[in-house]
């Protein structure tokens, strides 16, 4: 018994009729290529969930989908000196149906930390890292002229320090500042939606 010819949709099946009425047989033209081809690099924003006051970055997961998965490596990759740390509401989750490998397991296999429901408190009351003296004393240098520039009375985002002091890190630097003795206030803007924090000098 001959094998039923199927199409994935109604509108393949309407094309196929018309050619079959003109005299071309669409089941022997239907799909005969397989083309290897690349899609373009799209550039993406990552938004971290939480970047505490000494540089550590919170992502809060419930699930764990493989597209969040594998953003994580693409970040990690543009961006391996940030401190990323999972939060699960169980890292014993399996990462698919089918699969033995857990959120926990992809974590330890991937070189990230993690736990469970709540941030450890030792994260919390970890102070900031300095990779060597050469990043010291450029963080030493942006802390300077983030101060001067709060005490000029202008208010500071982490997207204007990146564009001012070339600094990502602008939460490690007002905990820095504080740390000092300086009073810095922080306000939530929202812009398009999107909340995020301005830091002003309390004068």
């Amino acid at each position: 018994m001959a094998k039923t010819f199927r199409f994935k949709s109604k509108s393949e099946e309407r094309i196929n009729n018309q050619l079959n009425m003109v005299g071309i047989k669409g089941e022997e033209l239907y799909e005969i290529l397989s083309l290897p081809f690349t899609q373009p690099i799209k550039k993406r924003k990552y938004i971290p969930d939480f970047v505490l006051p000494n540089g550590i970055i919170i992502e809060v997961k419930g699930e764990f989908k493989r597209a969040d998965r594998q953003k994580h490596l693409d970040v990690k990759n543009d961006y391996p000196d940030l401190d990323i740390r999972f939060v699960f509401d169980n890292s014993r989750n399996k990462i698919n149906k089918g699969s033995k490998t857990t959120y926990a397991d992809w974590c330890l296999n991937n070189d990230f930390q993690y736990a469970d429901k709540y941030i450890p408190e030792e994260w919390l009351n970890e102070p900031p890292k300095e990779t060597n003296t050469n990043t010291a004393d450029i963080k030493a240098t942006q802390n300077k002229h983030i101060l001067e520039y709060l005490q000029q009375g202008h208010e500071l985002s982490q997207i204007e320090a990146k564009e001012l002091f070339n600094t990502l890190s602008l939460n490690w630097h007002i905990w820095s500042l504080r740390k000092q003795g300086y009073e810095i206030l922080t306000r939530i803007k929202e812009k398009n939606g999107l909340k995020y924090a301005v830091y002003r000098l309390k004068q």
